[in-house]
């Protein structure tokens, strides 16, 4: 069962060197950041971004984390008896839910402890994958394993 917070809140964020504290200098927002060769959609508008003029704040708002409802493997393998992950290269994954981004680059899905499954069409609800089989680590099975869903600049499901 997955618990979600049920109240928004903002912190400060500050940096230490030890016990000293890290000077700030508050500028504008230059609306345009890239993270691994994926430019970050903002957010969304279900809440307003924090404003300080001495302070970087972070929000974590309920509406702009993610959440997961289902997932479907719509082609490939599924499941086998220590297999390797190889053998689940290419499998496709369907996931549904909400506050996904629809800049696919923006989605990561993990699969097991050190797994992925490769984004190739997403939308606000829905996320269409492809598992990576480059793994070492044999898989077993696709249906018993953790799926972790990341929205980079918003959180994860």
């Amino acid at each position: 069962q997955v618990v979600s917070d049920t109240e928004d809140s903002t912190s400060a964020l500050s940096v230490m060197m030890e016990d000293i504290p890290a000077a700030q200098e508050v500028v504008a927002d230059t609306g345009s950041v890239a993270y691994d060769g994926c430019a970050l959609s903002p957010g969304s508008d279900c809440i307003a971004d924090p404003v300080s003029s001495h302070a970087f704040l972070f929000t974590m708002a309920v509406c702009l984390t993610p959440s997961v409802s289902s997932v479907v493997i719509s082609s490939g393998s599924s499941n086998a008896s220590a297999m390797p992950i190889s053998g689940f290269n290419g499998a496709g994954l369907i996931i549904e839910g909400s506050g996904f981004s629809d800049n696919s680059c923006q989605n990561v899905v993990s699969l097991g402890d050190n797994h992925h499954c490769v984004v190739t069409s997403s939308s606000t609800s829905q996320l269409t994958c492809t598992v990576d089989g480059a793994g070492e680590t044999p898989m077993p099975s696709l249906k018993e394993q953790k799926i972790a869903v990341t929205v980079r600049n918003s959180g994860s499901a």
